[in-house]
């Protein structure tokens, strides 16, 4: 009986619901419709709002709810900041179309300015750029994604030749943990699909 009280007292702590809040995986790579080739360097910078001010951790990447609607944070799965997740799943996109991509190191709470300084340092003839103004899953009855990302592509002398920007707000559907966490890995891909199979982005980077 102290064990049947103590579970529930348990369940109610946790907002009705017998869960662990899940991880989500954001090393992935995107199918590119045309290949590539030449030295690409990549670099991410996260500046959602609520990272910048230290209300969450650079590996926060949503919130899963209790049965009373209570958040509990998602955090990628690896540990490491989202931005390096995306900022590798970038490179590992454009490898895989044939570029000799390279990511360059993230660095926390860097102002997008900073990082195209360092690409221009970089000395390649083509680099990306890839801003994360919103990202954030919410599972409850259904999983939601508010997303915000732009990505700028620059020449060898730093200048912007192309910018394409993708935000919205989707419903990834309906499921437990382990829908959550592929739909979200899923959504990443096509995003960055989206992103990369601009004819804009596609035209800066053969250039």
């Amino acid at each position: 009986q102290a064990v049947k009280v103590g579970l529930l007292f348990s369940v109610l702590l946790t907002g009705g619901c017998l869960c662990i809040p899940s991880k989500h995986n954001y090393s992935t790579s995107a199918d590119l419709r045309e290949s590539g080739a030449g030295r690409v360097v990549v670099a991410t910078v996260d500046t959602r709002e609520d990272v910048l001010s230290g209300k969450r951790s650079p590996d926060f990447t949503g919130v899963v709810r209790g049965g009373f609607g209570n958040p509990f944070k998602v955090r990628t799965t690896s540990g490491r900041p989202l931005a390096e997740e995306f900022n590798q799943s970038v490179v590992n996109s454009l490898s895989r179309a044939g570029y000799q991509a390279e990511a360059l190191a993230v660095v926390r709470a860097e102002i997008p300015e900073a990082a195209a300084v360092r690409l221009k340092q970089a000395g390649a003839p083509r680099s990306i750029l890839l801003t994360v103004n919103r990202w954030k899953t919410d599972q409850y009855m259904s999983i939601s994604l508010e997303y915000d990302l732009v990505l700028r592509v620059f020449g060898a002398d730093g200048s912007k030749i192309a910018e394409i920007k993708a935000a919205g707000e989707d419903n990834l559907g309906q499921g437990g943990k382990g829908f959550a966490a592929r739909v979200a890995t899923e959504a990443l891909r096509k995003k960055l699909k989206e992103l990369l199979d601009d004819a804009e982005v596609r035209a800066a980077l053969k250039s």
